[in-house]
């Protein structure tokens, strides 16, 4: 290993270091202070200009959802059209940029892809995809995928998440007692997003009827009533689509109610599934190749299920690279859009996996520390 390459890896393990001893000494201000300006000092150094440079034998399929300006937090956190502007510029000059169609073709046929490739794909189907993404990627000349839940499309309906938000992020009251999930304060932004990040991951293994109890439940307990056009130009509607659809961007299944599919039944997971591509193909009056696993979950069972039903790839969630030499075309990882650039490039290096499982097992890092919270989720 070359003295500046040894130098640089040294640099990367003393941030997570770093993170790990503020979670173990319960985030005091001094470690808080030092962690700040040690990622100010690896970006002065482009240590992750280096670090995203140096991965050349993976490809990276990178996730975005929502990108506008935090005009409306209830929803799914936004990223800002600044951040995804920066996001652009910097892959762009930097790396490959092809469509997954391409990806999954060169895969297929064993063909070498280019060192440094990058794959842009959307999970949901939110207006502001064909508002303020495509504009930009038409600017770059970028090809993407938007990953469609198709119940939302050309409704004003709200996801069982966006109903969550919208009743915490409205409440007035300060404090919330529920005896499924114990107490939770709401008396602040950060308290509110604490709240909503850990009840969304509550009730992500219930199902769709008891969602809709529960949230019937916190509205009551918020004193919040979710108004009949809370969804009003929130989701794409299928002309929006359709546009989008003869200009570079290819549209995937995504579900039709975004269920967490290992805890259906084969029967139900397969119905979500193949509605999900019946209703895409008849809209758009073409072959719907591509699914995303909502929340990134799945199973075997799953995974045997898309694979029936002829889609050519299918992908998660879990912030990885992938090794088109070995990993399987149905469980394609991917990693999130983070608002940090900065954190972006040090995922883009293979060094931020090892961040994201750390968070993983020590999940108050971000929701007990604003600045994490604000470099991941972007600035409020």
């Amino acid at each position: 290993m070359e003295k500046n390459q040894f130098i640089h890896l040294i640099w990367v393990k003393v941030v997570f270091g770093i993170m790990f001893i503020e979670n173990l000494i319960l985030y005091c201000d001094y470690i808080r202070l030092m962690l700040t300006k040690i990622f100010d000092i690896a970006n002065s150094m482009k240590l992750f200009d280096i670090f995203a440079n140096g991965s050349k034998s993976k490809v990276a399929i990178l996730t975005y959802h929502r990108i506008c300006n935090k005009n409306d937090d209830w929803s799914l956190n936004p990223l800002p059209v600044k951040s995804f502007k920066e996001h652009l510029k910097f892959l762009t000059d930097s790396y490959n940029i092809i469509s997954l169609d391409d990806l999954v073709d060169l895969v297929e046929k064993k063909e070498p892809i280019y060192e440094k490739t990058a794959v842009l794909t959307f999970d949901d189907g939110y207006k502001d995809n064909y508002t303020n993404a495509y504009p930009l990627l038409e600017k770059y000349d970028i090809p993407a995928t938007i990953y469609l839940t198709s119940k939302l499309i050309g409704t004003d309906e709200l996801v069982w998440a966006d109903k969550v938000g919208y009743i915490i992020y409205h409440s007035l009251v300060d404090h919330i007692k529920i005896d499924e999930l114990s107490e939770y304060n709401l008396g602040s932004k950060f308290d509110k997003y604490q709240t909503f990040s850990l009840i969304k991951r509550k009730l992500g293994d219930l199902s769709e009827l008891e969602k809709s109890s529960f949230i019937d439940k916190l509205a009551n307990l918020c004193e919040v009533e979710i108004p009949a056009d809370a969804g009003c130009e929130l989701m794409l509607s299928w002309e929006e689509v359709k546009e989008m659809d003869e200009n570079n961007i290819v549209f995937g299944a995504h579900t039709i109610n975004h269920p967490v599919l290992p805890e259906l039944t084969p029967k139900e997971a397969k119905w979500e599934i193949l509605e999900s591509k019946r209703v895409l193909e008849k809209n758009l009056q073409k072959k719907v190749n591509h699914f995303s696993y909502p929340y990134g979950t799945f199973n075997q069972g799953v995974v045997n299920i898309v694979k029936d039903l002829k889609f050519k790839s299918a992908v998660t969630l879990d912030q990885n690279l992938i090794n088109t030499r070995k990993d399987d075309l149905y469980t394609l990882s991917r990693m999130d859009g983070f608002a940090d650039l900065n954190f972006l490039k040090l995922f883009l290096s293979g060094y931020g996996d090892y961040f994201y499982y750390f968070v993983k097992l020590k999940s108050k890092i971000i929701a007990n520390n604003p600045r994490l919270n604000k470099m991941i989720m972007g600035s409020g």
